[in-house]
């Protein structure tokens, strides 16, 4: 995570634009957010009744009050409560003067305009006072914020109609590798379907990225310098599988190395060992492994923090929570394991989970990835799960 901090460093922001909140769902917000208005802006009822006050109600009998108006809800009819009286009143509507309590209807009963109400009701109570939840000028949102509907409902309260969010951020995605054909095409002898790129641009796309560009090329050279030529000048990240690792074919050491002074290197996690980080033409680059569940691991574990930091949000690693193993596995010895499983949530406890596969996970196995509903983490001490041991689990997208 340190590595992919310095190249967050090495990125200017993304450039702001003001958008209507219509617009605004799944954006990130570039500036902080005041509030331009108590809220709410009044005193107000908190449910169907009737307004009074409390000095007239009684704890020991019911209380007879005359009822002198109706105040319904969007408007203000200047209605005054003075002692011995009661306005009828709805949820949301102002408080009449000198009224400071609102009885529900449910302890009430009304007959020609005399309101007898029980001694359950409670003096003081029912009433939203003005401010209660913001008061003009807090900061209700704060810049790095993903917008969500509770985010943009809040925003809309505080009297703003449109905010001010980064660009969307922009991804170009390239896989590498001969054996490499795209969908629907017939397989030559020793080639496989392309995959990595669907996934890549698929996770993130989930996260809010623009996909600008996805490209497939060969292990000669040529190809991938002309893919990140064309994707450094659109994209603000590139996402790259394959070819990372130290073999003679692998095409994105040998152009990296040469042309980005990039960072390729070996992390003691399973699967996904080799990594790669640079800079192309200023556009920071992230390298998975070319095996689909590296690639997914690799992309949760440090794709995903760096694309939502370069984004505008908070830079931190993956949020985990404490689960149950079900079913035991072996381990990688001397590295951190991260295992696609299923989950079995517990009413009021520990989730239970149990690996997809007997006795561990396969790096190659793309279509048992599909079922995976969160991944676990296994410490590099640990070289067996037991049934009833503890370990972390991290959400997944």
């Amino acid at each position: 995570m340190a590595e992919l901090a310095k190249l967050l460093e090495a990125c200017p922001d993304l450039p702001t634009e003001q958008v209507p909140l219509r617009d605004a769902l799944g954006r990130v917000l570039a500036t902080e957010v005041h509030s331009l208005v108590d809220v709410p802006g009044f005193d107000n009822s908190a449910m169907d009744g009737y307004a009074v006050r409390a000095e007239d109600l009684s704890t020991s009998e019911p209380v007879e009050l005359v009822v002198v108006g109706e105040q319904p809800a969007g408007l203000s009819r200047n209605l005054q409560v003075s002692s011995g009286q009661a306005v009828r009143i709805m949820t949301g509507a102002p408080v009449p003067k000198g009224a400071d309590t609102v009885v529900q209807s449910e302890v009430t009963t009304e007959e020609d305009d005399i309101v007898t109400i029980q001694p359950s009701a409670k003096p003081g109570g029912n009433v939203r006072l003005a401010g209660e939840d913001t008061v003009k000028g807090d900061v209700i949102l704060t810049p790095g914020t993903k917008l969500g509907a509770r985010q943009l409902s809040a925003a809309a309260s505080g009297g703003h109609e449109e905010l001010t969010v980064y660009r969307s951020l922009r991804v170009g995605v390239v896989s590498t590798g001969d054996e490499l054909a795209p969908p629907g095409a017939e397989l030559r002898p020793g080639q496989i379907y392309e995959s990595n790129s669907v996934l890549l641009a698929g996770l993130a796309g989930t996260l809010g990225a623009e996909v600008t560009t996805i490209a497939a090329v060969d292990d000669a050279g040529a190809g991938l310098v002309a893919a990140l030529d064309e994707l450094a000048g659109n994209a603000d990240v590139i996402l790259m599988s394959g070819g990372v690792s130290v073999g003679r074919f692998d095409v994105v050491r040998n152009v990296l190395g040469v042309r980005a002074a990039a960072r390729l290197t070996r992390v003691s996690i399973q699967p996904g060992k080799p990594q790669g980080y640079a800079l192309w033409e200023g556009t920071p680059i992230l390298a998975f492994p070319g095996n689909p569940v590296s690639v997914f691991v690799s992309f949760m574990v440090f794709g995903a923090p760096f694309l939502r930091a370069r984004a505008g949000q908070e830079f931190r690693a993956p949020r985990t929570f404490t689960a149950t193993v079900g079913d035991g596995w072996k381990c990688p010895e001397g590295r951190r394991q991260f295992i696609p499983v299923r989950v079995e949530p517990q009413e009021g406890g520990v989730p239970v989970v149990y690996p997809l596969l007997e006795g561990g996970a396969r790096s190659h196995l793309v279509t048992t990835m599909a079922s995976a509903e969160a991944l676990g983490i296994v410490g590099e001490e640990v070289d067996r799960v037991k049934p009833g041991d503890q370990i972390r689990l991290m959400e997944i997208l």
